[in-house]
């Protein structure tokens, strides 16, 4: 049975995505936000089944993976992620398009 804290942070999670999806620009346009917003929402539907999926993924957690320049993500992501997850479930790559205002 799943604990109380694993749903709570399912819904912490997608509540923090939808509402930095609707104040920043990161994605690349119209197509690349509503299929952002698709995958999640999927996700967010699937996470309260309790079977495992077809292929073999229980989604417990949302994966947010943030490549930061130079630390190691470009490998991690290629290794790893890119392995185990379908491209159709990624949100189109945006990093070039994030613009932080300091002030």
């Amino acid at each position: 049975m799943r604990q109380k804290g694993h749903i709570f942070d399912g819904f912490v999670i997608l509540v923090f995505l939808l509402s930095v999806s609707t104040i920043t620009k990161a994605t690349e346009g119209k197509d690349g936000f509503k299929q952002c917003e698709h995958i999640v929402k999927q996700w967010a539907s699937s996470s309260l089944d309790l079977e495992v999926k077809n292929d073999k993924h229980v989604l417990q957690n949302l994966l947010f993976f943030l490549h930061v320049p130079r630390t190691g993500g470009r490998t991690y992501f290629h290794c790893f992620l890119k392995k185990l997850y379908a491209s159709s479930l990624e949100c189109p790559r945006s990093y070039d398009k994030l613009r932080i205002d300091p002030r």
